[in-house]
């Protein structure tokens, strides 16, 4: 999972030259409602999966610790309670791994989405789509076009 979200992060540094860990608050500044209000929600979703999984692997410690083997009638009752742990440890990280996947990928679209609004403003600004500079350059001039705020973060 934290490979997942490391790789999410790093790829923006990579394709714009922006350090995404650094410019993350300044760039939510610059997102429309509705792409935060998804990235809340697949934050939500990854938190939720993530405190699943740990409840679950708290659960499958207190089932093994609670199975009493001395009394027979209820051992193979109890003997159960960790199956169902490890059956609920394993689809908690499944569901982990999905929601860090898509939480990674809306890390991602985020500076394509600035990269496109910086396109458009270097359109307006006069010049030709054919000489439009790379998006490395564009990540590096993104200081001039939307402030000092920016300054150090590349």
């Amino acid at each position: 999972m934290g490979n997942i979200l490391r790789a999410a992060e790093r790829k923006p540094s990579e394709k714009y030259g922006l350090d995404a860990v650094i410019c993350w608050s300044r760039l939510w500044l610059l997102l429309p409602d509705t792409v935060k209000q998804d990235l809340q929600a697949a934050r939500a979703d990854l938190n939720t999966a993530a405190r699943v999984w740990l409840w679950s692997i708290l659960f499958c410690g207190w089932a093994f610790l609670a199975w009493n083997p001395a009394t027979p009638f209820l051992t193979n009752l109890l003997a159960l309670w960790p199956l169902l742990g490890l059956l609920s440890v394993g689809l908690a990280y499944q569901w982990a791994i999905a929601a860090a996947q898509t939480y990674g990928e809306l890390i991602e679209s985020k500076p394509a989405l600035i990269y496109t609004v910086t396109c458009s403003i270097s359109l307006c600004a006069g010049s030709s789509p054919t000489t439009q500079p790379s998006s490395a350059a564009l990540g590096k001039s993104l200081p001039a076009i939307c402030g000092e705020d920016f300054e150090g973060y590349f």
